[in-house]
């Protein structure tokens, strides 16, 4: 009973050295940087990005007249 006493003694203090050093880590880690503010920018770019799209295919896949119903 002793052995196994001193045995969990011995892996609870193993925990506690690497939870510690883990905090060790986490403290010396720098901070992750600030979230940039693009969601303005973005989506101003993908409304131009489907204008030019639109306008593109509005140009090249143009309906042409039918000739039987023209006259």
């Amino acid at each position: 009973m002793a052995q196994t006493t001193g045995t969990k003694m011995a892996i609870n203090s193993m925990i506690l050295s690497i939870r510690e050093a883990e905090r060790e880590r986490a403290a010396r880690r720098p901070p992750p940087p600030p979230p940039r503010d693009l969601s303005t920018r973005r989506l101003l770019f993908t409304i131009a990005i489907a204008g030019i799209a639109i306008f593109l295919g509005s140009l090249l896949f143009q309906r042409k007249p039918d000739i039987s119903q023209a006259n």
